[in-house]
């Protein structure tokens, strides 16, 4: 059979006591903490003297690389995105062959990469291979 262990009152009154005494510091923390933020929102006052720190120490390690900048030329830039507009219905499907989306006529997509006769567009994150005959350019 299984032994029963019984608590006393005592060991109740106790965790009742660490538990009270733990949500008192908690709330203490807390409002030292706040007090602590609202002093360093409030301006100085006329008799406390402020420090100013000298500007390297305060400057951010990265000033240095701010500063110097690549030549025009060398400069990267994304190439602007390319959108198609279909003429066809097209079916996407995964790659077991199920159907997973179906676009009507006039549906608006961006490209990702074109490959001869055809296409790959980006829909919800993933690539889809559809044919170049079933869109146009969209302007």
């Amino acid at each position: 059979m299984t032994e029963r262990i019984y608590v006393s009152r005592n060991a109740y009154l106790l965790a009742g006591m660490a538990a009270v005494l733990t949500f008192l510091a908690l709330l203490w923390v807390g409002k030292n903490r706040e007090q602590s933020r609202t002093d360093v929102d409030r301006p100085p006052a006329p008799s406390e003297k402020r420090v100013v720190a000298p500007s390297s120490v305060t400057e951010p390690a990265t000033a240095e690389f701010a500063s110097t900048s690549l030549p025009v030329e060398d400069q990267w830039t994304p190439p602007p995105a390319e959108f198609i507009r279909l003429t066809t219905e097209v079916t996407l499907r995964n790659s077991r062959g199920k159907e997973m989306k179906q676009f009507p006529i006039g549906k608006r997509l961006r490209v990702t990469k074109r490959d001869g006769d055809k296409i790959t567009i980006d829909y919800l994150g993933a690539d889809y291979v559809i044919p170049t005959a079933s869109t146009e350019p969209w302007k």
